[in-house]
């Protein structure tokens, strides 16, 4: 009898773990706006740096643990209008290319952050802007809640203008506001927030 109660409890046991494996893979993630952010750095005459970012971020991580993120260019927002307009038309050219958008397997993340833990990660995935897609790495700290899952860089990753042919673009930003250099190598955090 006592085996077979041993048996029963083990039996019991594997079933709640393979259950709660089983949630965790299938958990499908929406990214709150309200609570993320994503910023750039840009570095002009060599010396002046700012920092600028988007306004509206759209994301979701499927049941499979495919993570995209999508960027509404279009909401650039530097803190001077004529310098947004000037970079949604010249630099992203919005009208063609809206948005800019990270995918990547987050997967073996929902299975191995537990609630109410940190844990860093490096998460290789693909970016897609102004019609070109390159890899990109992104070193973050994973933090798991009840119903929460943030995500943020530990490090900026440097996006090179030329690997998405934006440097003409570059250049015509600091033709227009009568610079000497704009840097091409930009800076790039994020806090992305997402709900179960």
């Amino acid at each position: 009898m006592r085996n077979a109660g041993t048996r029963a409890l083990v039996m019991g046991c594997f079933w709640a773990l393979a259950t709660s494996v089983a949630q965790a893979a299938t958990a499908e993630l929406a990214l709150d706006n309200d609570r993320s952010s994503l910023a750039f750095t840009t570095t002009k005459n060599g010396t002046v740096t700012e920092v600028h970012n988007f306004g509206q971020l759209d994301g979701s991580v499927t049941g499979e643990g495919i993570a995209t993120v999508a960027v509404d260019l279009v909401s650039v927002a530097t803190g001077i209008d004529l310098r947004d307009e000037r970079m949604r038309e010249f630099l992203f050219q919005t009208t063609d290319f809206g948005k800019a958008v990270f995918t990547a397997d987050v997967s073996n993340i929902l299975l191995s952050v537990k609630k109410s833990s940190s844990k860093t990660y490096e998460i290789p995935g693909k970016l897609s802007l102004h019609g070109k897609t390159q890899n990109v790495t992104a070193n973050v700290l994973v933090t798991r809640g009840k119903k929460m899952w943030v995500i943020s860089t530990t490090q900026p990753i440097l996006i090179k203008a030329d690997d998405f042919e934006l440097g003409a673009g570059v250049e015509k930003l600091r033709e227009l506001a009568g610079l000497t250099t704009i840097s091409k190598l930009v800076p790039v955090s994020f806090v992305l927030t997402f709900t179960e």
